[in-house]
């Protein structure tokens, strides 16, 4: 304990000297009270009052506050007995708490009360919220025992104290977007409309309903606002339906509808968490926020939205503020597609195109779109028109198809017109090749810093198609696209500079678009990064990181980069040495025809390395890294066994055709190394 208070500063140990102090003055002072109708020494309420405090991570001054709030009201302390004790800023407090003239009736006091909390500084309104949440606590606790004969406590009923809460919860709203009070604040709201509101608040609103059925405007609004000051939920949703429309001479106010839409949701209004909620996903009425987009929509999701199965479906689809869930994402997806609800339609029709989340059904991903377009929403136009352009899960159209690509182009998408280019580069779709306009559709893309764009135009300069062959001008195109952060561009503004054909070269600067082309998952720049380190070309050699790259490569299935991460584990390059991890990278790659990591398969069974000793699979994978591919050793191993017997009947002739035939691929192989050193 003693080195716990040597760790406080000398200001908190006077703060919790001033609180300690402060709840021995209380309780001094309220000694000889209880709480009304009870046995309860009334400093229980005083603390409650301070633990609520503490709840919203307030100073001790105003804990200090929470505790003697009472005492100058119903104690003979006075205010300046608390500013002489406690100090300036408690005693404010205290007296922004306390009542100024008793003598007054009653509601003019209360009233007077609640005028100046609608402006009260922040910290005296968590002293009040503190302080009426205690008693609404005690209350509500009581009144489940007693009904109605609890207000006979009281020296106003519970008409008169269900004004009074209500125009305190009103007058206290400001603490709803609190961080700290926020949670407090709901607790109470929902306390007071549990004890007073809930009949009342039904019959105001029915009344108004009925009126507005009646055509009187006036008197549908003013039995409205009676309900919404009651705290019906219902009420308060339609006062927020009017501000959101400006409906009945009310101006369109989407914060103050928003806000009431927050109170009728905290309620537990359906309808109103759905406002809330879809107000959060998009951004309107409030700052976009899917967590606490979901929070709202979560409950929802059995409920008739097509919206919120969409918002609910994406989100645990993608794993986004909730744990990911795919089963249950389609689920949604679909119950909302069902309503024809266009974003649903077009996300869904997506994961059939794909097959990843779902199976892989092109048939429903063009019904999907087609509902999609049909609801006029513009993003699913380009997907539409590639599977009328393409035939996919229907028969080819490419008239249709070409209309809704240029509608799509006309809606801004960039993928559109990027195949408009195309189109007109490569004279796909019985249209007739022309430079000019794919040169066009390219450069309105560049010019909004689109990548992918950019590389067309790469290709096109270093082609020389519209405009003479440009290498230079290639790279600059290469650079815009890089700065659009398209990972293509990247990669080959990387081999540029590696190279130094069309720019000077920069190993450095050509590394560093070479490593973030690879992280987003260019399968070439892991292959180029590892066999520079694994060589030293223009770069340190380093096994490590030819490793990483080579480990990378073959998780994003570079067949190369697998193969060379067996050669890694063989030889200890890097890592570890496991002749294991070896031959299960050499086997993949084979499954792939990779001819070498055949050719590699068939030394460890002719040599019984990590494998037993087989002549016949050691003969079986010789020969066919020989169909797979032009490998000269391949063609040396094979011949051997056939020499040999190994595996295979003896055959001198067909030995020394492979013999032959591997010394011409060896030739051929050192003529292009030679050719690869000189560069």
């Amino acid at each position: 304990m003693a080195d716990k208070e040597a760790m406080l500063t000398k200001e908190q140990k006077a703060d919790n000297k001033l609180l300690n102090e402060a709840i021995m003055y209380a309780t001094r002072m309220h000694k000889k009270t209880v709480r009304k109708g009870t046995d309860m020494p009334y400093i229980v309420h005083p603390l409650e009052v301070m633990h609520i405090l503490e709840m919203m991570h307030a100073d001790k001054q105003l804990m200090a506050a929470g505790v003697l709030h009472d005492t100058v009201e119903d104690t003979k302390a006075t205010i300046e007995d608390i500013e002489k004790r406690f100090g300036k800023d408690v005693a404010e407090l205290v007296a922004a708490h306390t009542e100024k003239d008793k003598s007054k009736p009653w509601k003019e006091r209360k009233t007077e009360a609640l005028d100046h909390l609608y402006d009260a500084p922040e910290r005296v309104k968590m002293l009040v919220l503190a302080d009426k949440l205690a008693n609404i606590r005690a209350i509500a606790r009581d009144y489940e025992d007693l009904g109605d004969k609890l207000w006979e406590r009281f020296n106003k009923g519970k008409k008169e104290q269900r004004w009074y809460y209500n125009k305190s919860v009103n007058a206290l709203v400001a603490l709803a977007n609190n961080e700290s009070a926020t949670e407090l604040y709901q607790k109470f709201q929902s306390l007071v409309n549990n004890v007073f509101n809930e009949d009342i608040g039904a019959m105001l609103y029915k009344r108004a309903v009925f009126h507005k059925n009646m055509g009187s405007s006036s008197k549908f609004l003013a039995k409205l606002d009676a309900a919404v000051e009651a705290g019906y939920p219902k009420a308060i949703y339609e006062l927020g339906n009017i501000y959101q429309h400006g409906t009945f001479g009310f101006e369109k106010c989407a914060d103050t509808a928003f806000k009431l839409y927050l109170r009728a949701a905290d309620s537990g209004l359906a309808e109103a968490k759905h406002k809330v909620g879809m107000a959060y996903a998009l951004g309107k009425g409030a700052e976009e926020d899917l967590d606490k987009a979901i929070n709202y929509l979560m409950p929802l999701e059995y409920e008739t939205y097509p919206d919120v199965s969409y918002i609910v479906g994406k989100a645990l689809l993608e794993g986004s503020c909730v744990e990911q869930d795919i089963a249950k994402g389609i689920r949604c997806l679909r119950k909302s597609a069902k309503q024809e609800y266009a974003p649903a339609c077009y996300l869904l029709a997506e994961c059939y195109l794909k097959g990843k989340t779902v199976k892989k059904n092109p048939k429903k991903a063009f019904h999907l779109l087609k509902k999609a377009c049909w609801h006029s929403y513009k993003p699913a136009y380009y997907r539409y028109a590639m599977c009328l352009l393409d035939g996919i899960g229907c028969e080819r159209n490419e008239e249709r198809g070409l209309m809704y690509l240029d509608d799509a182009v006309n809606a801004g998408n960039t993928d559109a017109l990027n195949t408009f280019g195309k189109i007109y580069l490569y004279g796909l779709y019985n249209v007739d090749e022309d430079d000019e306009k794919a040169y066009n559709c390219f450069s309105q893309n560049a010019a909004k810093g689109d990548g992918v764009a950019c590389g067309y135009l790469e290709f096109m300069y270093k082609m020389g198609y519209y405009a003479k062959a440009d290498m230079a001008k290639a790279v600059e195109y290469y650079k815009k696209g890089a700065e659009a952060d398209n990972s293509k561009c990247k990669l080959n503004l990387g081999i540029c500079l590696f190279n130094g054909k069309g720019i000077k070269r920069d190993t450095e600067l050509a590394l560093k678009y070479l490593e973030q082309a690879a992280y987003r998952g260019e399968i070439k720049a892991m292959e180029i990064l590892a066999e520079a380190y694994s060589g030293g070309t223009r770069v340190a050699m380093n096994d490590e990181l030819s490793f990483y790259w080579y480990r990378h490569g073959a998780q994003a299935g570079s067949t190369v980069a697998l193969y060379n991460l067996g050669k890694c584990y063989e030889a200890g390059r890097g890592t570890k040495v496991s002749k294991r991890r070896a031959f299960d990278c050499f086997m993949k790659a084979a499954e792939h025809g990779d001819a070498k990591a055949m050719n590699d398969l068939g030394i460890y069974y002719a040599q019984g390395d990590y494998v037993a000793k087989d002549a016949r699979k050691a003969f079986e994978w010789f020969r066919d890294a020989t169909k797979a591919d032009n490998f000269a050793p391949a063609f040396y191993n094979l011949a051997n066994c056939y020499r040999k017997g190994f595996g295979i009947a003896a055959n001198k002739e067909k030995a020394e055709a492979l013999e032959k035939r591997g010394a011409a691929l060896k030739a051929e192989c050192k003529e292009e190394i030679v050719q690869v050193k000189a560069k």
